[in-house]
């Protein structure tokens, strides 16, 4: 997925002339590199008749699973809501109810842990057949036969003060995390919203077009991406902040007496500060001001930021 997201950036970035490129390493196993051949292929191993519409892809029909000694949490998914957060549960506790239209009717979602780490695979991007037949393409976005959500949504809970790792590639969908969390990182492309209610070490998000919620202070925090609307939090353990991409809107709360200082390098954007008082629209942007504290730097094109006070 963040091959896909980068990817979409830097084309962007060649057709407007833009001379930065972006690129970041995948997993070998990522939603991305097991279903990037899925947007040219066209062999027909499918057909329309194939596709069925409500079908329960839940990788556990039964109800609820416990799953012990998990100190990480992956997810892969093309289409489907992901909610995790804190609960009064001894172990991580996973509850798939999804239902999805014009999916095969044998897709199902797939729940694997393997070294300590949960591994959660939605059925689109575990079919082989699917992702070799007509084309991923031609499912996830074409009209009568569009694939998507019907109903349902995987829900994950964690014991309560659980510190764990997080990664997620997804398409399509919303992501919501309420937890405390070590690292956490989140691909999307086409993705609604993404919501992060409580903060940790490090956060990376790769996403294109998506609300971004992140309402607790995390270490480090690194956003790329285009158009999308980023709301982050930063207070005095907070060390740097990275931001790139093009046409991002961003608000940065700081909370009081939290020292920081700004470096821009950027074409097309402003910065209205209103803590310092510092403002700039500025077709062609190359700012920097501050000696100390949380580092902020943002670089790209058409990026607005507004800094105010922690609420």
């Amino acid at each position: 997925m963040k091959k896909f997201v980068i990817g979409m950036i830097i084309a962007c970035g060649i057709v407007i002339g833009a001379d930065t490129t972006i690129s970041h390493a995948l997993e070998p196993n990522s939603l991305a590199n097991r279903m990037n051949g899925g947007f040219l292929w066209t062999t027909s191993n499918l057909t329309e008749n194939d596709l069925k519409m409500g079908v329960n892809v839940s990788a556990l029909p039964e109800g609820p699973q416990a799953y012990e000694d998990i100190t990480k949490i992956n997810i892969s998914s093309a289409c489907l809501p992901i909610v995790i957060e804190e609960a009064d549960v001894e172990f991580v506790t996973v509850t798939d109810t999804t239902i999805v239209n014009n999916v095969p009717e044998n897709t199902q979602n797939t729940i694997n842990v393997s070294g300590g780490v949960l591994y959660f695979r939605d059925g689109v991007s575990n079919d082989k057949d699917f992702n070799n037949g007509i084309g991923f393409t031609q499912f996830m976005f074409n009209g009568t036969h569009k694939m998507g959500l019907e109903s349902g949504y995987v829900h994950i809970q964690v014991p309560y003060g659980t510190e764990l790792d997080y990664s997620a590639d997804i398409l399509s969908g919303s992501v919501l995390l309420d937890v405390v969390s070590k690292n956490v990182e989140i691909n999307g492309a086409g993705i609604d919203d993404i919501t992060i209610k409580q903060g940790g070490n490090k956060l990376e998000i790769n996403s294109l077009g998506a609300d971004i919620e992140v309402g607790g202070a995390f270490n480090y925090v690194e956003v790329t991406g285009m158009g999308n609307d980023v709301y982050l939090v930063v207070d005095s353990d907070t060390k740097k902040v990275s931001l790139a991409g093009m046409g991002m809107s961003n608000y940065i709360e700081i909370e009081d007496s939290t020292a920081y200082n700004i470096s821009i390098d950027g074409m097309g954007g402003s910065i209205n500060d209103n803590y310092s008082g510092y403002k700039s629209n500025s077709a062609m942007q190359s700012v920097k001001y501050g000696n100390s504290g949380t580092n902020i730097e943002i670089a790209g094109m058409g990026i607005s930021v507004t800094l105010d006070d922690w609420r």
